[in-house]
């Protein structure tokens, strides 16, 4: 018995050419939520937006919910969120600290103010459409307070 390793390695690398299944079904299943985030014009991903995320929160945001085969795609969000960046529309599916948007990961960028939202998983457009305060645990400490100013100077700037 050949060892899988070594089956996986390409002919000129002296193994086999055989593809690592696993690795192909994850891109394939990738492939799916791109698909299904860019809200492709096709029917499988009208039917879910609407079936399973009427509401205005991120699907990832959510607990897993729906078939067997749409918990596999969407437990792989995680992966797919860490190298795509998000276009903000409506703001309505992006999290407003957990993904990249604007180019920057903003609980990374404000951590200490991140510490004190109410909500870690709030979609951009809930957080813009409240008042600053209304989105942390008061009072602030000093760093989150200067946080703020900056994140404030930033968001003034979209």
């Amino acid at each position: 018995m050949v060892a899988w390793t070594k089956a996986c390695k390409s002919k000129q690398e002296g193994g086999l050419g055989i593809l690592d299944i696993k690795t192909q079904n994850k891109a394939l299943l990738l492939k799916f939520i791109g698909m299904f985030y860019n809200n492709c014009d096709t029917p499988w991903v009208q039917l879910i937006w609407q079936a399973l995320y009427s509401n205005p929160v991120a699907p990832h945001a959510k607990r897993l919910i729906g078939s067997f085969w749409w918990r596999d795609i969407m437990s792989l969000s995680l992966i797919f969120r860490s190298f795509v960046s998000c276009e903000v529309g409506n703001g309505r599916t992006i999290c407003f600290w957990e993904d990249i948007w604007n180019g920057r990961l903003l609980k990374m960028d404000f951590p200490q103010l991140h510490s004190f939202a109410r909500d870690h998983k709030v979609s951009v457009k809930a957080f813009m459409s409240r008042a600053p305060e209304d989105n942390f645990l008061l009072p602030l400490s000093l760093i989150a307070s200067q946080q703020l100013m900056s994140l404030s100077n930033m968001l003034s700037g979209l």
